[in-house]
């Protein structure tokens, strides 16, 4: 999974300490922003927003370890294998990734639900966690991620399987190539009727023009 890294989008603060990997904990959160561009240059500010909101909080650089935007993208936040300020008493055992947007009142797009799952598996296979999705609202009194993301808990911890490489194809891209399979033989087979043509009529002009070159 590409990650937008703190230099691509401008961190002016320092990261905290490094954490043990991999941490038990993977704690999900939201930020409650009215947040829905899907542009580079949008998606930047907001994390230079959310830096200057650690700054000023907790004296710090973004609190979470990584950001995910409506679009799609990821971005390192503290980073990976730092101590962040996201998760009271939890953050030099865990790490805390947030959805920007405001998922009280906000509908969680199946894409997100999606890139989350994915994230889970990397995270799980790079050893940065060996914990499933945790709820902030699970260890304070909060409504954070958002009773909407909070609802796809279930989703998001599912076992993540990828598909296997006979269940790649859907039935109707089986039947496309199948279909060019047999365009295939048929344009073969045309090759080998005039090749043997050729042979033919090659033969046939040896036999009338003997000795000649």
């Amino acid at each position: 999974m590409n990650i937008v890294s703190r230099t691509e989008w401008g961190a002016q603060e320092p990261q905290g300490p490094k954490i043990p990997l991999p941490t038990p904990d993977l704690f999900l959160h939201h930020d409650t922003a009215n947040f829905t561009a899907v542009d580079e240059t949008s998606e930047r500010k907001h994390m230079l927003l959310l830096e200057r909101t650690g700054k000023q909080r907790f004296g710090s650089t973004v609190s979470y370890s990584l950001v995910v935007f409506p679009s799609g993208r990821v971005y390192e936040g503290a980073g990976v294998g730092r101590k962040g300020t996201h998760t009271a008493n939890h953050n030099s055992t865990g790490h805390g990734v947030v959805v920007v947007g405001n998922f009280e009142t906000q509908t969680v797009p199946q894409r997100t639900v999606d890139l989350l799952r994915q994230l889970h598996a990397d995270g799980i296979t790079a050893g940065w966690w060996t914990g499933q999705w945790t709820p902030h609202r699970a260890v304070k009194a909060t409504a954070c991620p958002g009773k909407n993301l909070f609802a796809r808990l279930a989703d998001l911890n599912a076992p993540h399987t990828p598909p296997k490489e006979d269940d790649a194809m859907t039935s109707a891209q089986e039947a496309q190539l199948a279909e060019v399979r047999k365009r295939i033989d048929h344009a073969n087979s045309e090759i080998r009727t005039v090749k043997q043509l050729i042979v033919d009529l090659t033969a046939k002009l040896d036999k009338s023009h003997p000795g000649s070159n």
